[in-house]
C-alpha cells in the first residue's frame, strides 16, 4: 500500500467518528437543549381541564419512576376519559422528552409484551379537530391473547408543538429538534358501533385544548418560556 494512503485513511476514520458523535448528540439532544426541554416540561404540567366536549375525566395516574426514567420524560399526562353519552372510554398519555428516547417506543412493542396480538398493520388516519386543523396519527388494532380480553384500537403519533404526525421514521425526522412530543391513546374496540370512533372523537376536542400546553420547537414559531410565577 502506498504511504500516502495511511494519512488519508486516518482522516476518513476521524471524520466518520466525529460525524457519528455529532449525529448521536443530535439524537440524544446533548447540546444546548436542556433549558428548552425543561421549559416544555413545565408548560405541559400546567393544569388541564377535566372535561373536553362530551368527554369527562375519570382518573389520572402518574407514571412510575421506572417508566419516567425509561422514557426520559420530564413531564407527562396519563388520563382516562369517559364519553358521557355513549359510555366509551379512552386512555390517553402525552409525553415530552429528548427526540431519541421519545421516538423509539412504539405501542406495537409495548402491547405485544402485554398479551396482545396486532391484527392489522398500522395505518395513517387523518383527524380533523374542532378548529379544522388536520393531524395524522397511526392507528393499529390489537386482539387479546386471553379469552376474556378486550380488543383495542390504538392511536399514536409525534409532534413538535403544532400538528401531530404519523411519522415513518421519527428518530431521524426529528433528530434536530430540542425536544419531541408523543401522544398515544387507546379505546376498547366496539364492533357494535363502527360509525363512531371514540379515539378520533376524543382527539377532535382534546387536541385544541392541549395546544396551550405545548411550546412549538420551530424557529419561526413563537416560543414562550414559562416564568417561575
Amino acid at each position: 500500500m502506498k504511504s500516502w494512503l495511511f494519512p488519508m485513511t486516518g482522516a476518513a476514520v476521524l471524520v466518520g467518528t466525529l460525524f457519528g458523535g455529532w449525529l448521536h448528540g443530535r439524537f440524544e439532544t446533548r447540546w444546548g437543549a436542556d433549558d428548552l426541554l425543561a421549559a416544555a416540561g413545565k408548560q405541559l404540567q400546567q393544569p388541564l381541564a377535566e372535561q373536553h366536549g362530551n368527554w369527562r375525566l375519570v382518573s389520572e395516574t402518574p407514571f412510575s419512576s421506572d417508566v419516567v426514567q425509561m422514557l426520559q420524560c420530564p413531564a407527562h399526562i396519563n388520563r382516562r376519559y369517559m364519553h358521557q353519552q355513549t359510555g366509551d372510554v379512552v386512555n390517553v398519555f402525552l409525553i415530552v422528552g429528548p427526540p431519541g428516547p421519545t421516538s423509539v417506543h412504539r405501542p406495537e412493542v409495548c402491547y405485544g409484551s402485554q398479551n396482545y396480538i396486532i391484527t392489522s398493520g398500522r395505518e395513517p388516519l387523518t383527524v380533523v379537530d374542532r378548529t379544522q386543523a388536520k393531524h395524522s396519527l397511526w392507528q393499529v388494532v390489537m386482539e387479546p391473547r386471553k379469552v376474556d380480553g378486550v380488543p383495542l384500537r390504538v392511536f399514536y403519533g409525534w409532534g413538535t408543538g403544532n400538528v401531530w404526525s404519523a411519522t415513518v421514521e421519527p428518530r431521524f425526522a426529528h433528530a434536530g429538534e430540542p425536544y419531541l412530543y408523543k401522544i398515544q391513546l387507546s379505546s376498547p374496540l366496539n364492533n357494535a358501533n363502527d360509525e363512531f370512533n371514540p379515539c378520533a372523537d376524543f382527539l377532535s376536542w382534546f387536541l385544541p385544548e392541549i395546544q396551550m400546553h405545548l411550546i412549538p420547537t420551530h424557529q419561526d414559531s413563537a416560543v414562550v418560556i414559562p416564568s417561575d410565577s
